[in-house]
């Protein structure tokens, strides 16, 4: 599966989650994965603006993810999986 998820980044790994950073930063779960994200170097930030969307997907090895603030929206990204083309 391929998926833009803003500028010129093209995931080609599995995604976990797609996530609203406005809704989803209130759970204290996720402040601590972006955290432990941001520590480990697995956090990667794709706009200069709000982020519209938390992407994560998996890494490689399985047992490590990676954490993307995107400027597309959830809805947006949501539909491009649903229709690639």
């Amino acid at each position: 599966m391929y998926l833009n998820i803003g500028g010129e980044e093209v995931l080609k790994r599995d995604v976990i989650g797609l996530f609203d950073p406005d809704t989803a930063t209130v759970s204290a779960r996720t402040r601590r994965t972006l955290e432990t994200a941001e520590k480990n170097g697995e956090l990667q930030v794709l706009t200069d603006d709000i982020p519209r969307a938390l992407v994560i997907v998996s890494a490689k090895n399985q047992t490590d993810q990676t954490v993307y603030f995107s400027p597309v929206s959830v809805q947006t990204l949501i539909g491009r999986l649903k229709d690639p083309y």
